[in-house]
């Protein structure tokens, strides 16, 4: 269930867990969603910046224990993207 939305990403709970949705990239752009706490869910809510900051803490966590930003498992399936109204076409997937 979608909880909030704005500062160019989107808060949703399910199963009493929060995940901030954003689309990362840069050429070809891909909706990346990432479970945070519910103190960081609050703090999304705030301000861009403190979103930012949340957002930037997971990619720097993620980027020194992979040497990626994201993980594969970050990154919403092509069936879950169309199903939010994304055109993506058969056989895409997300470049790591």
């Amino acid at each position: 269930m979608k909880i909030f939305e704005g500062y160019g990403l989107s808060l949703h709970k399910r199963e009493n867990n929060y995940y901030i949705r954003y689309m990362a990239g840069e050429i070809v752009s891909w909706l990346v969603e990432i479970n945070i706490t519910p103190e960081e869910a609050r703090q999304v809510q705030i301000s861009a910046s403190q979103a930012n900051e949340i957002i930037y803490k997971y990619q720097n966590q993620c980027y020194v224990e992979t040497g990626s930003y994201w993980r594969k498992s970050d990154f919403l399936s092509p069936e879950e993207m169309r199903r939010e109204g994304y055109l993506v076409s058969e056989g895409t997937q997300p470049l790591v």
